[in-house]
């Protein structure tokens, strides 16, 4: 096998040089070369999970709890308890959620727009789907926007 602009092998250069097995998966694989060019260089790569499990880690804003399920009907359901469920409801108690249609707007301007021009405005998230969620200081402030 020859790549161009590469340097055929030759019998002091091999042609490819596997990885040695007696390595840990964790450790960085060795280079493949055909002549001088590398072709590939193993970096270790978090995986999506644990990506995922360290934003939450590294956030005190989440806090998760293990809700047992229960089957019914041969459904599986999810009830979480009524504290749960007050105590989700007032995190979102003040807050409107608005999706704008048309072009993409950026959440800079949106975000300039509303707290410069909506009274007693406390936060503003953008979601990457389009989404934003207002979240008031008092129901009034909000009932006055909306």
């Amino acid at each position: 096998m020859h790549l161009p602009n590469a340097a055929p092998p030759s019998g002091d250069i091999p042609a490819i040089t596997p990885p040695p097995s007696s390595q840990p998966p964790t450790a960085p694989a060795a280079e493949f070369f055909i002549g001088k060019v590398p072709l590939h260089n193993s970096i270790p790569v978090e995986s999506l999970s644990d990506q995922i499990a360290s934003s939450f880690h590294n956030s005190t804003l989440k806090t998760l709890h293990y809700v047992p399920p229960t089957s019914q009907n041969g459904e599986v359901i999810v009830r979480p308890s009524l504290n749960m469920i007050h105590e989700g409801s007032k995190r979102w108690e003040h807050t409107a959620v608005g999706y704008f249609l048309g072009k993409k707007l950026y959440f800079y301007h949106i975000d300039a727009f509303v707290r410069a021009n909506w009274p007693g405005i406390k936060d503003v998230t953008a979601m990457a789907s389009g989404f934003f969620f207002f979240r008031f200081h008092t129901e009034v402030a909000m009932t006055k926007i909306i």
